[in-house]
């Protein structure tokens, strides 16, 4: 065919190899984009805009928000019946993940069990930021290191650690 000759030659003669693009309309100027460059095309073109929904009052800034909103809160698009529960969900999948996951996600270092790698995650960082203030209670400071201010300070300085900052105070001699 034709198209066949024309892509062969294409690639032969000018090196250019076929690609597929995917286009999206864009929420706001419905201007097609391709997939890959529509987040920038919103950030360069559409950054202070809203979007209004048609059924209710609210409005959006981030379009995916948007076109979630109006799938699960007005066209119910994901909405369907639990048998686990016997309850009408608006994102059935959702709750299925969030209400009836089988997976869970254990601690490595205390018996602490999750149902949800974000909370195994968040008390992670907060067994680490216990750490570092037991160690930080534990060091010898060079200059007596006062939590409240004190009146008889000539200077302060600033000591960055890890994920805390310290006001050191030196007194007048």
């Amino acid at each position: 065919s034709n198209r066949s000759v024309m892509i062969r030659h294409m690639r032969r003669v000018h090196k250019i190899i076929e690609k597929v693009v995917i286009l999206r309309e864009c929420a706001f100027c419905s201007e097609k984009i391709p997939t890959t460059n529509l987040s920038c095309h919103y950030l360069e073109f559409h950054k202070n805009e809203e979007l209004s929904c048609q059924y209710c009052d609210q409005k959006f800034t981030n379009p995916i928000k948007f076109k979630s909103h109006v799938d699960n809160s007005h066209k119910k698009i994901r909405s369907g019946f639990c048998d686990i529960c016997q309850k009408q969900c608006g994102n059935l999948k959702q709750h299925m993940n969030v209400c009836h996951n089988e997976k869970r996600f254990p601690c490595d270092h205390c018996d602490k069990v999750f149902k949800h790698h974000n909370t195994l995650k968040c008390h992670m960082e907060s067994v680490k930021w216990n750490q570092r203030k037991e160690a930080l209670s534990r060091m010898r400071w060079p200059v007596c290191a006062y939590k409240q201010p004190h009146k008889k300070v000539s200077q302060r300085e600033k000591v960055q650690l890890p994920s805390t900052e310290v006001v050191l105070h030196a007194h007048r001699g």
